[in-house]
């Protein structure tokens, strides 16, 4: 048994003496084939790897592990800005002034940026 190294971590073995010489001279290698075939299972499993890895980092790219309490603090703000949307929208609805949701944006925009620059 011969071992035959090619790409990469690939090691195949084979059974048969490597670089034997035919009647002409040339050189034979019966293993040529064993060795493509290893090549190209080897590149799969590799790509197979990258996908499994790539699909993985975009599952837990957001997620913020062994931070429960920012998560919950940023669960809690989105639900805040949520709520606030909404009451801005029925606020307008009851008074019926279009333009009163726009002042209202640009109020609480205007409060948000200036607590953004205080607590920095």
């Amino acid at each position: 048994m011969v071992a035959v190294e090619g790409e990469g971590s690939l090691v195949g073995y084979c059974l048969r003496p490597t670089g034997t010489t035919t009647a002409r001279g040339a050189l034979h290698d019966p293993c040529g084939l064993q060795v493509l075939v290893c090549q190209v299972l080897n590149e799969k499993t590799e790509l197979a790897r990258e996908r499994s890895s790539r699909r993985i980092a975009e599952w837990f790219r957001d997620e913020v592990l062994d931070r429960p309490k920012l998560q919950n603090l940023r669960m809690l703000k989105a639900k805040a800005k949520r709520a606030m949307e909404m009451t801005k929208g029925r606020i307008a609805e009851l008074i019926g002034e279009p333009d009163l949701l726009r002042q209202v944006a640009i109020r609480s925009t205007f409060l948000a940026t200036i607590n953004t620059v205080l607590n920095i």
